[in-house]
């Protein structure tokens, strides 16, 4: 088998390659450290860009789990009052030694407050 070589004793392979070999042969280090660095820069932009768009995602997250907290927060609030207040009519309806008023002190418990955020 004869080996197979160009006019300037080049082997098949470098044969093969054809103008890539002459594009090779014409990077200097400085062209090859340009495009390194280059691509570098590219790949921190990126990544730049994808972490942002994660903190942007996350607070937005964020700002709707605090207002959901709230609110749970305000309705609890809510319903603490109620309570409270239906303990001191009930209170009031069991030491009032008026039979009559009965059912005054059963409308002012089982009457509606305004304040009820769950009707």
């Amino acid at each position: 088998m004869r080996k197979l070589s160009g006019p300037r004793g080049q082997s098949e392979s470098a044969l093969r390659c054809g103008g890539m070999g002459r594009v090779v042969e014409r990077l200097t280090i400085r062209t090859v450290l340009l495009a390194g660095f280059g691509v570098m820069l590219g790949l921190w932009l990126f990544a730049g860009y994808q972490v942002t768009q994660r903190v942007r995602l996350a607070q937005r997250n964020s700002a709707g789990i605090g207002s959901r907290y709230q609110q749970s927060q305000e309705l609890l609030a809510s319903v603490r009052a109620q309570v409270l207040e239906a303990s001191v009519l009930l209170r009031d309806a069991l030491l009032d030694p008026d039979v009559t008023a009965q059912a005054q002190h059963r409308q002012s418990i089982e009457r509606p407050t305004p304040r009820s955020m769950c009707g």
